[in-house]
């Protein structure tokens, strides 16, 4: 088995551990939920998406069984696919706000100026997330 699997199971086993660690550190020692937060989201978040990219690439590659390869491909992907989710809907979610306020009603709260200004980031969101929700499924040679 090569590094990089090893090294995405270990990273994988700490970020569910640490998330599982945080409400009993909160319950019985209050003063180390902060390190553990920040354990969880600068230490371990980009160290999961670092290694599960590594063996999404290593993947195609590796002479594994079968279910060992799906199930390597399930842990490697899952930040990719909950990001690319997340940045679909949010991109949905803004689109909607505003065509709702141009379309329909303009609320107080909305600053948009013309059409196009008003949707900001959100199509460049919309293709950050496709592409990605892409990438998890299409092989690199056809993406």
């Amino acid at each position: 088995m090569n590094s990089s699997f090893i090294k995405l199971y270990v990273v994988f086993g700490l970020f569910w551990a640490n998330f599982f660690l945080i409400p009993v550190l909160g319950y019985y020692a209050n003063s180390l939920v902060g390190y553990s937060i920040f354990t969880f989201f600068v230490v371990l978040l980009p160290l999961y998406v670092l290694c599960g990219k590594d063996v999404l690439e290593h993947l195609s590659t590796a002479s594994l069984s079968k279910k060992h390869a799906y199930i390597a491909w399930l842990i490697a992907s899952l930040p990719t696919l909950l990001f690319g989710l997340l940045a679909v809907g949010i991109a949905i979610a803004i689109i909607l706000w505003v065509l709702y306020n141009f379309l329909i009603e303009r609320q107080p709260e909305f600053t948009g100026g013309a059409i196009f200004g008003g949707f900001g980031i959100a199509p460049i969101i919309l293709y950050f997330g496709l592409r990605s929700l892409k990438a998890l499924w299409v092989k690199s040679s056809n993406a």
